[in-house]
């Protein structure tokens, strides 16, 4: 981006409150028509454009490049007054600002009694680098106003007690730092589980009393025992505990709202197919939460948060057999962007997508999607390629393509030896198709319902546990052996 545009991207970022807001501030200026002018004509830019712009405005482009200086620093400072509201931290920043600046002026008495009312949200939020400001510029102005010589009046017991606290939230503060790279790298658990060991995490929760420092406690202590023991069990109940922390804490909800989605992103996670309604009300609680505190996510953070819920509530969804409301979020999800570095991503959203359609029996609409994964020069997941491979085939037997079969199922075997991704499950699958291929129209029929029964009693090692999950063949072989008017 141009520097000169930074302005023009700046005004179309914000939002209809807060351009109505920007033009109630500058209204209580004598001069706000001019700067409400170039405001409203570079709206209407895309890109910073002064000869159209000296046009409309009828002024020269000196005038109009001093004008958007002053604009922009006017602009600025009616968004800090606009997200005060937003944050405790910012509202509570901006009041000792108003502090200091009655305290240079002289006026103790005014500025203390402002500095007393922020002075017990500053101790309850820990906001702890404010506070030591706040705390030598309150004993200040006491001496100014001779409270000092009062006993008791200057609060060293808090000035101590915070001290404590700031140490304790250095300490985990480094010991996150620490940990990072192991929680990162999953192929060290014997290092992970050594650092359970520290002396830091080996403490109760009870024992901290720092409400930051007990998040970051249980921030470590869920990632490295969902890495450690698995997606369930103890790795659950952790993240459950990390969301209890900040929901039962009201200064921590309210300072860290931003991280809250995330730590319900952690126990949906956690969790494992039969709490499924665990993990559902989880991401709905995290959706809800962005929602409803908008002001607290920056518009492209907030796109990418949403997007990690949606995709694993489709999982979640696929999981559980719910193939219609698979398909739905499937279908919001069906048009993210693919590039190198993500398509792993998408093609599994493509995949669980064309699957729900194809249990749904949306047969040409599946087909599409997954010509797409199958046609792609990306070389990942290729344990979905495979499935999406035997998908093509179910769906040439359902729009009756028997001819191309033979080839199809020729290609597939072909590729699964390229790819070493051979298994008697597959091979049995594959066997089968073949022979629903070569049969007569009438014996079809008889020949799905053998099938189902070998994938329900695992007939070969591995056949139940590979199609009736990521791939349900028995679902699909169901769906079919219930149609009314049989077709295939």
């Amino acid at each position: 981006m141009r520097t000169q545009d930074q302005l023009t991207h700046l005004i179309h970022s914000l939002t209809p409150s807060e351009k109505k807001y920007f033009k109630q501030y500058i209204s209580l200026w004598g001069s706000s028509k001019k700067y409400e002018a170039l405001f409203d004509a570079m709206q209407k830019q895309q890109e910073y454009d002064p000869d159209e712009l000296s046009r409309r405005l009828r002024k020269t482009k000196k005038q109009i490049a001093d004008e958007k200086n002053y604009l922009q620093d006017v602009l600025l400072k009616a968004l800090r007054n606009y997200d005060e509201s937003a944050t405790e931290e910012v509202r509570l920043t901006n009041a000792y600002l108003e502090v200091q600046a009655l305290h240079r002026r002289g006026m103790h008495d005014m500025a203390l009694r402002l500095m007393d009312k922020i002075y017990p949200e500053l101790m309850a939020l820990e906001m702890h680098g404010l506070f030591i400001s706040a705390y030598f510029t309150r004993l200040e102005l006491m001496y100014k106003l001779g409270h000092a010589a009062q006993p008791g009046i200057v609060p060293r017991a808090e000035f101590d007690a915070h001290i404590a606290l700031i140490r304790e939230m250095a300490d985990y503060t480094q010991l996150y730092h620490d940990v990072g790279p192991l929680i990162m790298n999953r192929y060290a658990p014997e290092q992970m589980q050594a650092a359970l060991q520290r002396p830091l995490l080996a403490r109760q929760a009870e024992e901290i009393h720092s409400l930051k420092a007990r998040a970051i406690y249980y921030s470590i202590h869920n990632a490295l025992q969902t890495i450690v023991h698995g997606l369930g069990g103890i790795g659950l109940e952790y993240a459950q505990r990390l969301v209890r922390l900040y929901e039962d804490h009201a200064p921590l909800r309210t300072a860290q709202l931003y991280t809250l989605p995330y730590a319900y992103l952690r126990v949906a996670l956690s969790s494992t197919f039969d709490q499924s309604d665990i993990s559902l009300a989880a991401l709905r609680r995290a959706m809800d939460i962005l929602e409803k505190h908008p002001q607290f996510f920056h518009p492209r953070i907030r796109v990418e948060i949403e997007g990690m819920l949606q995709r694993q509530r489709l999982v979640i969804l696929n999981g559980i057999k719910d193939y219609a409301a698979c398909e739905k979020v499937g279908s919001a999800l069906y048009d993210e962007k693919v590039d190198g570095e993500h398509y792993g991503r998408v093609v599994m959203i493509h995949y669980v997508y064309a699957h729900a359609l194809t249990m749904n029996g949306k047969t040409t609409e599946a087909n599409k999607v997954i010509q797409e994964i199958i046609n792609s020069s990306h070389g990942q997941r290729a344990d979905l390629q495979l499935h999406a491979r035997v998908i093509q085939l179910l769906l040439q037997m359902e729009f009756g393509h028997y001819t191309i079969l033979p080839s199809l199922i020729r290609s597939t075997r072909g590729w699964i030896k390229k790819n070493k991704l051979e298994s008697d499950a597959t091979d049995h699958v594959l066997r089968w198709i073949t022979k629903v291929s070569k049969a007569p129209a009438e014996e079809r029929k008889a020949l799905l319902a053998e099938m189902a029964e070998d994938i329900r009693a695992n007939k070969v090692a591995g056949l139940r546990d590979h199609y009736t999950s990521t791939l349900n063949l028995l679902y699909w072989i169901e769906r079919k052996l219930s149609e009314k008017k049989f077709r295939l």
